[in-house]
C-alpha cells in the first residue's frame, strides 16, 4: 500500500447511492487512522456527512461553472495523494484529475464508468458482473491494497431531534412506515396501492407513516393512526425516524438504503432494477421483485409485512 497522508473521495450523489459508499469510508479509516480523509457531495445530501466521525472534510457547491472553479480552488488547499472516484461520470473524473492526486482511482468501463470518466484515472478497478453496489465500491479501495473486511456503516451522531422523538410518543407499536417515492416511473408502485396498503395497516392496529419528499396532499391527513410527514422532515431527521421505526415498505430509494444501514428491516418493492445488485443490504429484508410493479398486488405487499409484524 502506498503511503496515504491525504484521501480524496469524489461521490456526490445519489442519497441512496452515498449511503452505500459508506462501508468504503469506515474501510479507509481503519486503515488510515491518521489520513485526513475528504468527501465531495451535492449540497442536497451534505447534511448525511456532516460531522462525520471517519471525515476531516466534507465538500459541496453547486455543478455551475462558477460553483465548480470555487470548489477546485478549495480543494486545492490539501495536496492529496488519493483522489477516488466512485460516481464515474465526467464532472467526477475530471474533479478527481484537477486534485493533482497522483494516483486516481476509479472504474475501468461502462456503465460504472461513463461519459470518459476513466480517462482521467491512473488505476482502473474492473467489476465482476452482477455484484452489489456496496461491493463495486469496496473494490475502489482494494486496489490501494486495503482490507476491506466486515461491510460498516457509520452514520454521524445526530443531535437530539425532538420532532422525531415526539412523533414516536405519540403512536402506538408497531410503527411502520411507507416510503412511496422513486426515480423513474417504471421503478413506482401506483400510488392507490400506496394509500391501500396504509388503510389496511391501520386496521390491523399498525400505526403507518407516510415519508419522503413530495406533495403530502396526496397522502392521509394526521389522525386515526396514521402520521402524513411528507415533504416535513430534514435528511437527518428522516434519519433518525428510520432509526426508530420497526419496520419501512419502500420502493427502491434513499431511503430504503439508510433504512438498511441503520439495520431497520425493510419490505422492498423492486421493478426492473435487479435487487442482486441494488437491494437491501444485510438480514431481515423482503424483496418483492416484479418486472413489472403494477403486477404487485397490495395484498401480498401486507401479508409480507404482517409477517415481519408477528411476535417471535
Amino acid at each position: 500500500m502506498p503511503i496515504i497522508r491525504n484521501l480524496l473521495i469524489v461521490k456526490p450523489s445519489s442519497l441512496g447511492d452515498i449511503v452505500l459508499a459508506l462501508p468504503v469510508l469506515a474501510a479507509l479509516r481503519r486503515a488510515l487512522p491518521a489520513a485526513t480523509i475528504g468527501w465531495v457531495v451535492k449540497k442536497e445530501w451534505r447534511s448525511l456527512l456532516d460531522g462525520h466521525p471517519a471525515l476531516n472534510h466534507v465538500y459541496s457547491a453547486p455543478f455551475t461553472l462558477a460553483g465548480f472553479t470555487a470548489l477546485l480552488q478549495e480543494i486545492r488547499l490539501i495536496r492529496w495523494d488519493v483522489a477516488m472516484d466512485l460516481q464515474g461520470l465526467f464532472r467526477s473524473g475530471f474533479l478527481t484529475f484537477f486534485s493533482k492526486a497522483p494516483i486516481r482511482i476509479g472504474f475501468a468501463t461502462s456503465p460504472y464508468a461513463r461519459e470518459g470518466a476513466s480517462l482521467f484515472y491512473t488505476t482502473k478497478v474492473s467489476v465482476p458482473h452482477k455484484i452489489h453496489r456496496v461491493e463495486r465500491y469496496l473494490l475502489s479501495a482494494s486496489a490501494l491494497g486495503i482490507a476491506t473486511g466486515a461491510t460498516e456503516f457509520v452514520f454521524p451522531v445526530l443531535h437530539p431531534q425532538e420532532r422525531v422523538n415526539a412523533w414516536i410518543a405519540n403512536t402506538a407499536l408497531p410503527r411502520v412506515a411507507l416510503h412511496p417515492f422513486t426515480r423513474g416511473g417504471e421503478r413506482a408502485w401506483p400510488l392507490e396501492r400506496w394509500k391501500q396498503c396504509g388503510n389496511m395497516l391501520v386496521r390491523q392496529g399498525i400505526s403507518v407513516f407516510y415519508v419522503g419528499v413530495g406533495d403530502r396532499n396526496m397522502f392521509p391527513p394526521d389522525g386515526g393512526g396514521t402520521l402524513n410527514l411528507v415533504g416535513r422532515t430534514t435528511l437527518p431527521e428522516l434519519v433518525a425516524l428510520l432509526g426508530k421505526i420497526n419496520l419501512l415498505v419502500t420502493a427502491d430509494s434513499g431511503p430504503m438504503h439508510i433504512a438498511a444501514a441503520l439495520g431497520t428491516p425493510t419490505v422492498a418493492l423492486f421493478g426492473p432494477t435487479d435487487p442482486k445488485e441494488a437491494g437491501p443490504c444485510g438480514a431481515g429484508h423482503c424483496v418483492i421483485h416484479r418486472q413489472s410493479l403494477s403486477a404487485i398486488g397490495v395484498e401480498e405487499v401486507v401479508e409480507k409485512i404482517l409477517m415481519r409484524e408477528e411476535p417471535p
